[in-house]
Parts: structure tokens; sequence; C-alpha cells
């Protein structure tokens, strides 16, 4: 892959907190599958394709709904849950130097001197200097995910594609956790996720993908290698994009 010309100039991946640990582990990380995933950023950039990552903090924190915690107030725990994103961020910018791949960790939030404050014209920057750009915190908002974080920075950035790395191998019609019928879908629209409120991405994230345009593949990333195979053209997890 990386001799071969790059499929794409410009790309955005968005890795959940479960592409960073091993789930049901007791430990926030698990450094053979943090590696694994760096080395796989590495070929993409290797390749010549520039690199945005927005990362999640799903082996962190989950909000309010963190196990034994209650939050009373939804807006504090999103909050703690953006900071959790910039100490992923950081982990991933960490991996990737350890690869020897320059990268560059920004947050919404203002974190620094941790991370650089993110701007559109910075990281559009940081990207045509080679680095590959990490994005914490979020949108800096309560009330939204990092699927709708992905799909924004992906339209701002001018990503060609947006890839989100999930937990399962793409999207289904039903839980396939709880109905063992579930039918994995090859491809959708948009429209088909928001008429049929599918559990792919967040509805606000579908809405936003469906007005800007943004072709978007949900694909397995408990096996990094999937990433390549992702930008090789082969046809594994769901490539959404709107109607035609």
């Amino acid at each position: 892959m990386e001799n071969a010309k790059p499929i794409y100039r410009r790309l955005l991946i968005k890795l959940s907190g479960e592409a960073m640990h091993v789930e049901g582990s007791s430990t926030i990380y698990d450094q053979t599958r943090l590696t694994a995933t760096a080395e796989a950023l590495r070929r993409i950039h290797a390749s010549g394709t520039q690199l945005v990552v927005v990362v999640g903090a799903g082996n962190i924190w989950r909000g309010g709904r963190n196990s034994g915690f209650a939050m009373q107030n939804r807006s504090r725990g999103d909050g703690m849950g953006m900071l959790a994103t910039v100490i992923n961020a950081l982990a991933v910018v960490d991996a990737l130097e350890q690869a020897g791949v320059p990268a560059v960790a920004m947050s919404t939030v203002d974190v620094s001197p941790l991370a650089a404050h993110y701007s559109r014209d910075g990281a559009k920057a940081a990207l045509e200097a080679g680095q590959v750009v990490v994005l914490g915190s979020g949108l800096g908002i309560p009330f939204v995910s990092t699927d709708t974080t992905a799909i924004v920075r992906g339209a701002e950035l001018d990503c060609e594609v947006v890839l989100i790395a999930k937990n399962i191998d793409g999207i289904y019609d039903s839980d396939p956790r709880t109905n063992p019928n579930a039918k994995k879908l090859d491809t959708l629209t948009y429209e088909q996720i928001i008429d049929g409120k599918l559990k792919a991405i967040d509805l606000t994230a579908a809405q936003l993908g469906l007005e800007q345009k943004v072709k978007f593949i949900a694909f397995d990333l408990r096996d990094p290698a999937n990433i390549d195979r992702v930008l090789a053209g082969e046809k594994i997890g769901t490539t959404v994009t709107p109607a035609n």
C-alpha cells in the first residue's frame, strides 16, 4: 500500500474508545491494539493521504452513563467525556510518534498547553505540512456524539470520505446483539438511516451528513488491517451516501 498511489487525498477516520482497549478489560488501553492502530494509520500517512483522526472516549467515560457514577447533570457528564477524548487524542499522538509519524493533537475546548486549539485553518495548515491531525473534545458542546463531530469535521476540512471505526463489522437492520436474524447492510443512504431510525450513527450526524453530502464507511477496527482493505476498495463494512 505504501508504494501505491493514494485513493484519497484527504480522509477522516473516527476511532471509538473501544479501538484502544479490549472489551471487558480493566485497563484503559491495550498496548497491542493501540500500536496496531497506529501502524495502520502510519500506512495511510505513508501512502500520501492527508489524515484527520477524531477520537471517542468509550474506554474511559460514557457521559452520565458511566458505570457506578450516575451524573445528575447531562452537560457536566458530556464535559467529562470531552476531556476524556483529549486524553485519548494525546495517547494516539504518542502512539503515532512512536511509529515515526508526525502528529498534532487539537482540541475545540481550550486545554493549552496540552493540545493546540482547533481551528479550520490551523488544522489544514498542519495537514499540508504533513502532520496527522488528531482531534479531541468533540465539537465542544454537550448532547452530540463524536459521530457528529466526525461528519462535521469531515465536511469542514474537505475530506473525501469519513471512516467510522466500530466494534462491529458494519450497520445492521436491527441490533445483532439481541436479534440473531439481524441482516448486515452493505450500502445505505442517509435517508434510510433517518427514516428507519437505524442505530448506525446518531440522527444529528445522519442529518448533517445528508445535508453536506458526506460519504462515510462504517467498519470493524478490531482488525486494524481493515483500514487497508477499505482503502484498497474492498467491500467491507457498510457504505453510506446521500440518495442519488
